[in-house]
Protein backbone atom coordinates (compact mmCIF):
# COMPACT_ATOMS: atom_id res chain seq x y z
CA UNK A 1 0.00 0.00 0.00
CA UNK A 2 1.13 3.59 -0.60
CA UNK A 3 1.96 5.53 2.52
CA UNK A 4 -0.60 8.28 3.16
CA UNK A 5 2.02 10.97 2.43
CA UNK A 6 3.08 9.43 -0.90
CA UNK A 7 -0.15 10.20 -2.76
CA UNK A 8 -2.45 12.93 -1.58
CA UNK A 9 -6.25 12.68 -1.87
CA UNK A 10 -7.46 13.74 -5.31
CA UNK A 11 -4.27 12.83 -7.17
CA UNK A 12 -4.75 11.51 -10.70
CA UNK A 13 -2.79 9.70 -13.37
CA UNK A 14 -1.49 12.36 -15.76
CA UNK A 15 0.68 10.17 -17.99
CA UNK A 16 0.61 6.46 -18.76
CA UNK A 17 2.73 4.40 -21.14
CA UNK A 18 1.42 2.61 -24.20
CA UNK A 19 1.29 -1.17 -24.51
CA UNK A 20 4.51 -2.38 -26.08
CA UNK A 21 6.58 0.49 -24.72
CA UNK A 22 9.98 -0.43 -23.25
CA UNK A 23 10.94 1.38 -20.04
CA UNK A 24 14.51 1.43 -18.76
CA UNK A 25 16.35 2.51 -15.63
CA UNK A 26 15.55 6.09 -14.62
CA UNK A 27 12.67 6.49 -17.08
CA UNK A 28 9.14 7.15 -15.86
CA UNK A 29 6.74 4.25 -15.56
CA UNK A 30 3.77 6.57 -15.15
CA UNK A 31 3.05 10.03 -13.73
CA UNK A 32 0.79 11.04 -10.86
CA UNK A 33 -0.31 14.70 -10.77
CA UNK A 34 2.49 15.52 -13.24
CA UNK A 35 5.12 13.90 -11.00
CA UNK A 36 6.96 11.00 -12.68
CA UNK A 37 7.24 7.63 -10.95
CA UNK A 38 10.56 6.30 -12.31
CA UNK A 39 11.84 2.78 -12.83
CA UNK A 40 14.79 1.70 -10.72
CA UNK A 41 16.59 -1.62 -11.02
CA UNK A 42 16.41 -4.07 -8.15
CA UNK A 43 15.10 -7.55 -7.41
CA UNK A 44 13.53 -6.45 -4.11
CA UNK A 45 10.18 -4.74 -4.64
CA UNK A 46 9.69 -1.50 -2.72
CA UNK A 47 7.97 -2.20 0.59
CA UNK A 48 8.93 0.83 2.73
CA UNK A 49 9.96 4.47 2.53
CA UNK A 50 13.63 5.51 2.32
CA UNK A 51 14.91 8.21 4.72
CA UNK A 52 17.81 9.05 7.03
CA UNK A 53 17.47 7.02 10.21
CA UNK A 54 15.76 4.00 8.62
CA UNK A 55 17.22 0.55 9.25
CA UNK A 56 19.67 -0.69 6.68
CA UNK A 57 18.91 -3.42 4.17
CA UNK A 58 19.46 -4.79 0.70
CA UNK A 59 16.69 -2.55 -0.65
CA UNK A 60 18.76 0.48 0.41
CA UNK A 61 21.72 -1.06 -1.40
CA UNK A 62 19.61 -1.31 -4.55
CA UNK A 63 18.63 2.36 -4.35
CA UNK A 64 22.26 3.36 -3.72
CA UNK A 65 23.41 1.38 -6.75
CA UNK A 66 20.74 3.02 -8.92
CA UNK A 67 21.73 6.52 -7.80
CA UNK A 68 25.40 5.86 -8.61
CA UNK A 69 24.57 4.26 -11.99
CA UNK A 70 22.30 7.17 -12.96
CA UNK A 71 25.06 9.67 -12.20
CA UNK A 72 23.82 11.16 -8.93
CA UNK A 73 26.23 9.37 -6.59
CA UNK A 74 28.96 11.98 -6.09
CA UNK A 75 30.46 11.26 -2.65
CA UNK A 76 28.28 8.15 -2.29
CA UNK A 77 29.64 4.62 -1.86
CA UNK A 78 27.85 1.30 -2.29
CA UNK A 79 26.15 0.61 1.04
CA UNK A 80 23.03 -0.85 2.61
CA UNK A 81 22.90 2.14 4.98
CA UNK A 82 20.80 5.22 4.16
CA UNK A 83 23.16 8.03 5.10
CA UNK A 84 23.15 11.79 4.69
CA UNK A 85 25.19 11.22 1.52
CA UNK A 86 22.38 8.98 0.24
CA UNK A 87 19.83 11.69 1.02
CA UNK A 88 21.95 14.27 -0.86
CA UNK A 89 22.12 11.95 -3.88
CA UNK A 90 18.34 11.47 -3.74
CA UNK A 91 17.88 15.26 -3.69
CA UNK A 92 20.02 15.62 -6.84
CA UNK A 93 18.01 12.88 -8.52
CA UNK A 94 14.70 14.46 -7.48
CA UNK A 95 15.71 17.89 -8.81
CA UNK A 96 16.64 16.33 -12.16
CA UNK A 97 13.16 14.78 -12.33
CA UNK A 98 11.48 18.05 -11.41
CA UNK A 99 10.33 16.69 -8.05
CA UNK A 100 10.48 18.33 -4.62
CA UNK A 101 14.00 17.72 -3.28
CA UNK A 102 13.10 16.08 0.03
CA UNK A 103 15.93 13.56 0.26
CA UNK A 104 13.33 10.90 0.99
CA UNK A 105 11.65 8.36 -1.28
CA UNK A 106 8.17 7.46 -0.13
CA UNK A 107 6.55 4.17 -0.94
CA UNK A 108 4.93 4.48 -4.36
CA UNK A 109 7.31 7.16 -5.65
CA UNK A 110 9.50 4.65 -7.52
CA UNK A 111 9.09 1.22 -9.09
CA UNK A 112 11.75 -1.46 -8.67
CA UNK A 113 12.15 -4.22 -11.26
CA UNK A 114 15.15 -6.48 -11.97
CA UNK A 115 15.72 -4.83 -15.36
CA UNK A 116 14.02 -3.12 -18.30
CA UNK A 117 10.33 -3.88 -18.76
CA UNK A 118 8.00 -4.03 -21.74
CA UNK A 119 4.46 -2.86 -21.02
CA UNK A 120 1.81 -5.43 -21.97
CA UNK A 121 -1.33 -3.71 -20.67
CA UNK A 122 -2.39 -0.58 -18.79
CA UNK A 123 -5.37 -0.61 -16.42
CA UNK A 124 -6.42 3.01 -15.68
CA UNK A 125 -6.78 5.94 -18.05
CA UNK A 126 -5.22 9.38 -17.86
CA UNK A 127 -7.32 11.54 -15.55
CA UNK A 128 -8.51 8.66 -13.37
CA UNK A 129 -7.98 9.12 -9.63
CA UNK A 130 -5.18 7.08 -8.11
CA UNK A 131 -6.73 4.09 -6.39
CA UNK A 132 -9.94 4.50 -8.32
CA UNK A 133 -9.14 2.15 -11.18
CA UNK A 134 -5.92 0.32 -10.82
CA UNK A 135 -3.87 0.88 -7.68
CA UNK A 136 -0.22 1.78 -7.80
CA UNK A 137 2.25 -0.70 -9.16
CA UNK A 138 3.54 -2.92 -11.92
CA UNK A 139 1.88 -6.30 -12.25
CA UNK A 140 5.07 -8.16 -13.12
CA UNK A 141 6.01 -8.49 -9.47
CA UNK A 142 7.66 -5.20 -8.57
CA UNK A 143 6.53 -1.68 -7.92
CA UNK A 144 4.71 -0.56 -4.85
CA UNK A 145 1.34 -1.88 -5.75
CA UNK A 146 -1.65 -1.85 -3.55
CA UNK A 147 -5.24 -2.19 -4.67
CA UNK A 148 -4.29 -3.59 -8.06
CA UNK A 149 -1.65 -2.89 -10.67
CA UNK A 150 -1.42 0.23 -12.81
CA UNK A 151 0.03 -1.88 -15.59
CA UNK A 152 1.38 -5.31 -16.37
CA UNK A 153 4.78 -5.79 -17.92
CA UNK A 154 7.26 -8.43 -18.93
CA UNK A 155 11.01 -8.62 -19.21
CA UNK A 156 12.46 -7.44 -22.50
CA UNK A 157 14.34 -10.77 -22.69
CA UNK A 158 12.10 -13.19 -24.61
CA UNK A 159 11.09 -16.30 -22.69
CA UNK A 160 8.86 -19.23 -23.53
CA UNK A 161 6.57 -20.99 -21.06
CA UNK A 162 5.42 -24.56 -21.64
CA UNK A 163 2.76 -26.55 -19.79
CA UNK A 164 4.49 -29.93 -19.89
CA UNK A 165 2.60 -33.17 -19.27
CA UNK A 166 3.77 -34.55 -15.92
CA UNK A 167 4.41 -37.91 -17.55
CA UNK A 168 7.15 -36.22 -19.62
CA UNK A 169 8.72 -34.21 -16.80
CA UNK A 170 11.51 -36.76 -16.32
CA UNK A 171 12.68 -36.08 -19.88
CA UNK A 172 13.80 -32.51 -19.20
CA UNK A 173 16.04 -30.64 -16.79
CA UNK A 174 17.43 -27.10 -16.50
CA UNK A 175 20.14 -26.46 -19.05
CA UNK A 176 18.75 -28.78 -21.74
CA UNK A 177 18.88 -27.34 -25.26
CA UNK A 178 15.62 -26.89 -27.21
CA UNK A 179 14.55 -25.38 -30.50
CA UNK A 180 11.59 -23.02 -30.74
CA UNK A 181 9.49 -22.73 -33.88
CA UNK A 182 8.34 -19.11 -34.16
CA UNK A 183 4.79 -17.98 -34.99
CA UNK A 184 5.53 -17.89 -38.75
CA UNK A 185 5.80 -21.68 -38.58
CA UNK A 186 9.17 -21.89 -40.34
CA UNK A 187 11.75 -19.82 -38.46
CA UNK A 188 13.44 -21.41 -35.47
CA UNK A 189 15.65 -20.16 -32.68
CA UNK A 190 17.61 -22.10 -30.11
CA UNK A 191 17.00 -21.92 -26.39
CA UNK A 192 17.70 -23.59 -23.07
CA UNK A 193 15.43 -24.77 -20.30
CA UNK A 194 15.68 -22.33 -17.39
CA UNK A 195 13.33 -23.88 -14.82
CA UNK A 196 11.11 -26.92 -14.42
CA UNK A 197 8.21 -26.44 -12.00
CA UNK A 198 7.65 -28.73 -9.04
CA UNK A 199 3.90 -28.15 -8.70
CA UNK A 200 1.49 -29.97 -11.02
CA UNK A 201 -1.68 -28.16 -12.04
CA UNK A 202 -4.74 -29.04 -14.08
CA UNK A 203 -5.89 -27.04 -17.12
CA UNK A 204 -7.88 -24.16 -15.69
CA UNK A 205 -5.54 -23.65 -12.73
CA UNK A 206 -6.52 -26.38 -10.28
CA UNK A 207 -3.63 -27.85 -8.31
CA UNK A 208 -3.43 -31.54 -7.54
CA UNK A 209 -1.26 -31.33 -4.46
CA UNK A 210 1.95 -33.06 -3.56
CA UNK A 211 0.65 -36.60 -3.41
CA UNK A 212 1.53 -37.16 0.24
CA UNK A 213 -0.90 -38.31 2.89
CA UNK A 214 -4.07 -40.33 2.56
CA UNK A 215 -6.52 -39.82 -0.30
CA UNK A 216 -10.06 -38.61 0.12
CA UNK A 217 -11.62 -41.39 -1.91
CA UNK A 218 -13.59 -38.86 -3.95
CA UNK A 219 -12.32 -39.99 -7.35
CA UNK A 220 -12.82 -43.24 -9.21
CA UNK A 221 -10.08 -45.48 -10.53
CA UNK A 222 -10.77 -44.63 -14.18
CA UNK A 223 -10.70 -40.86 -13.65
CA UNK A 224 -7.72 -38.70 -14.52
CA UNK A 225 -6.18 -36.73 -11.62
CA UNK A 226 -7.73 -33.55 -13.01
CA UNK A 227 -11.20 -35.11 -13.14
CA UNK A 228 -10.78 -36.30 -9.58
CA UNK A 229 -9.75 -32.77 -8.58
CA UNK A 230 -13.15 -31.55 -9.70
CA UNK A 231 -12.09 -29.58 -12.77
CA UNK A 232 -14.32 -31.58 -15.15
CA UNK A 233 -11.28 -31.88 -17.40
CA UNK A 234 -9.77 -35.20 -18.40
CA UNK A 235 -6.54 -33.64 -19.66
CA UNK A 236 -3.41 -34.72 -17.80
CA UNK A 237 -1.87 -32.42 -15.17
CA UNK A 238 1.10 -30.32 -16.24
CA UNK A 239 4.14 -28.60 -14.79
CA UNK A 240 5.40 -25.19 -15.89
CA UNK A 241 8.66 -25.11 -17.84
CA UNK A 242 10.37 -21.81 -18.69
CA UNK A 243 12.78 -21.48 -21.59
CA UNK A 244 15.21 -18.66 -22.37
CA UNK A 245 16.07 -17.99 -26.01
CA UNK A 246 19.68 -17.92 -27.16
CA UNK A 247 18.97 -14.76 -29.14
CA UNK A 248 16.15 -12.33 -29.80
CA UNK A 249 14.43 -13.37 -33.04
CA UNK A 250 15.01 -10.87 -35.81
CA UNK A 251 11.96 -8.81 -36.69
CA UNK A 252 10.07 -9.90 -33.59
CA UNK A 253 7.23 -7.43 -33.03
CA UNK A 254 4.75 -9.37 -30.88
CA UNK A 255 4.82 -9.06 -27.10
CA UNK A 256 3.15 -12.46 -26.70
CA UNK A 257 2.58 -15.22 -29.25
CA UNK A 258 2.10 -19.00 -29.41
CA UNK A 259 5.13 -21.04 -30.45
CA UNK A 260 6.07 -24.71 -30.76
CA UNK A 261 8.96 -26.13 -28.76
CA UNK A 262 11.02 -29.12 -29.85
CA UNK A 263 12.75 -30.85 -26.96
CA UNK A 264 15.52 -33.31 -27.81
CA UNK A 265 15.55 -36.09 -25.22
CA UNK A 266 18.07 -38.37 -26.94
CA UNK A 267 20.62 -37.80 -29.67
CA UNK A 268 22.81 -39.97 -31.87
CA UNK A 269 25.45 -38.54 -34.21
CA UNK A 270 27.13 -40.06 -37.26
CA UNK A 271 24.66 -42.93 -37.55
CA UNK A 272 22.45 -44.27 -40.30
CA UNK A 273 18.77 -43.35 -40.04
CA UNK A 274 16.38 -45.05 -42.47
CA UNK A 275 12.63 -44.83 -43.07
CA UNK A 276 10.78 -47.20 -40.78
CA UNK A 277 9.25 -48.96 -43.77
CA UNK A 278 12.76 -49.93 -44.93
CA UNK A 279 12.89 -52.43 -42.05
CA UNK A 280 12.23 -56.05 -43.07
CA UNK A 281 11.11 -58.68 -40.58
CA UNK A 282 13.52 -61.64 -40.46
CA UNK A 283 12.31 -65.23 -40.24
CA UNK A 284 14.35 -65.85 -37.11
CA UNK A 285 13.21 -62.65 -35.46
CA UNK A 286 14.54 -59.13 -35.55
CA UNK A 287 14.92 -56.84 -38.53
CA UNK A 288 17.05 -56.40 -41.60
CA UNK A 289 17.66 -53.91 -44.38
CA UNK A 290 18.36 -54.42 -48.08
CA UNK A 291 21.77 -52.75 -48.36
CA UNK A 292 22.42 -51.45 -51.89
CA UNK A 293 25.95 -51.65 -53.28
CA UNK A 294 26.33 -50.67 -56.91
CA UNK A 295 23.48 -52.35 -58.77
CA UNK A 296 23.01 -55.19 -56.28
CA UNK A 297 21.46 -55.47 -52.85
CA UNK A 298 21.94 -57.86 -49.94
CA UNK A 299 19.92 -58.43 -46.80
CA UNK A 300 21.77 -57.42 -43.62
CA UNK A 301 20.47 -57.97 -40.10
CA UNK A 302 20.28 -54.71 -38.16
CA UNK A 303 19.74 -53.51 -34.64
CA UNK A 304 17.35 -50.62 -34.20
CA UNK A 305 18.15 -47.61 -32.06
CA UNK A 306 16.41 -44.26 -31.69
CA UNK A 307 13.12 -43.53 -33.43
CA UNK A 308 12.18 -40.03 -34.64
CA UNK A 309 8.91 -39.59 -36.49
CA UNK A 310 9.24 -41.81 -39.61
CA UNK A 311 12.96 -42.55 -39.20
CA UNK A 312 14.80 -45.15 -37.16
CA UNK A 313 18.48 -45.52 -36.33
CA UNK A 314 19.99 -48.82 -37.52
CA UNK A 315 23.36 -50.46 -37.00
CA UNK A 316 24.86 -53.73 -38.19
CA UNK A 317 27.80 -55.29 -40.05
CA UNK A 318 29.18 -52.83 -42.60
CA UNK A 319 26.46 -50.24 -41.92
CA UNK A 320 27.70 -46.70 -41.42
CA UNK A 321 26.43 -43.18 -41.95
CA UNK A 322 25.85 -42.87 -45.71
CA UNK A 323 25.07 -46.54 -46.37
CA UNK A 324 22.33 -46.86 -49.00
CA UNK A 325 19.33 -49.09 -48.34
CA UNK A 326 16.32 -50.04 -50.45
CA UNK A 327 13.00 -48.44 -49.51
CA UNK A 328 9.64 -49.76 -50.73
CA UNK A 329 7.98 -47.45 -53.23
CA UNK A 330 4.68 -47.56 -51.33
Amino acid sequence: MLQPTAVNPGTTYTWLPAAGQVIRQGERVYSVSDEPVPLLYGSIAAYRAFYVGMSGGADVGELTHDLITLGYGAGLTESDHYSSATAAAVERWQRALGLPATGEVLLGQAVFEPGPIRVTSVTPSVGVSVGGAGGSGVGSGGGGGGGGAVLTATSVTPIVTVDLDVTQEYLVKPGDAVSVVLPDGTSTVGGHIETVGNVATCPGGGGIGTGTGAGTGAGSADQSPCESAGTNNNSPPTVAVTITLDRTPGGATLDQAPVNVNITTQRADNVLAVPVNALLALAGGGFGDDVVTGGASRLVGVTTGLYSNTLVQVSGPGITAGTRVAVPSS
